[in-house]
């Protein structure tokens, strides 16, 4: 009777040690889940703090070197709230007038911004928005396009194919939009708006 109870204590007392290592195993995994949480967070924070420098710095670069073209109102630079950066062309400074292809001045600006996307890290995109005015296409280009949407989708693959062909900026990080006259910021109703709706958005992005 005596030995089937110590038996008993001790089978009790290996499972008590065992269910205790368990949970000394659980606590100290349960640990190691969160201390690698937190690490893992700390690095998410460090590489958006990172990302929002790497704008910020294209944002004075690009306000430094456009400081001609944004004192004539051809060129706006704007810094965005959830850290991206839209560089807003005229499209009378970039193409020749009834053309798709960049003018001599066009290609000197677009340089200028070339120097500074080259600076960027390769986790920072270049998305490019082409926009018209809501007149029909006439002239020459009537014949090549069918409508606003072809135009302002192809103004924007040129530009992206300057800075790919002309400054060997990796294709991988452009996208490009075709708005027509759907997003205007003025009036097409003056010759002055239907301008300013006449344009070429260039945004960085992370």
């Amino acid at each position: 009777m005596n030995y089937q109870l110590g038996l008993t204590l001790l089978l009790a007392l290996m499972l008590s040690a065992c269910m205790s290592n368990k949970e000394s195993k659980n606590e100290l995994d349960g640990m190691k889940n969160e201390s690698q949480y937190v690490n893992n967070l700390q690095s998410d924070n460090q590489d958006l703090n990172l990302q929002i420098r790497n704008i910020e710095s294209a944002y004075q670069d690009l306000e430094h070197r456009l400081e001609t073209e944004i004192a004539n109102k051809q060129v706006t630079v704007d810094y965005i709230k959830d850290a991206s950066v839209a560089l807003t062309l005229s499209q009378a400074v970039l193409f020749r007038s009834g053309s798709d292809g960049l003018s001599q001045h066009g290609k000197v600006v677009l340089k200028k911004v070339s120097n500074v996307l080259k600076t960027l890290p390769r986790g920072e995109n270049i998305r490019i928005v082409g926009h018209s005015d809501n007149v029909p296409i006439g002239g020459p280009l009537r014949h090549k396009y069918s409508d606003n949407w072809d135009l302002s989708a192809k103004r924007a693959a040129v530009v992206a194919r300057y800075f790919i062909w002309s400054h060997r900026i990796p294709q991988d990080r452009f996208r490009i939009e075709g708005r027509a006259h759907t997003n205007p910021v003025a009036t097409n109703k003056t010759s002055q708006g239907r301008q300013k709706n006449r344009r070429i958005e260039i945004f960085i992005e992370h």
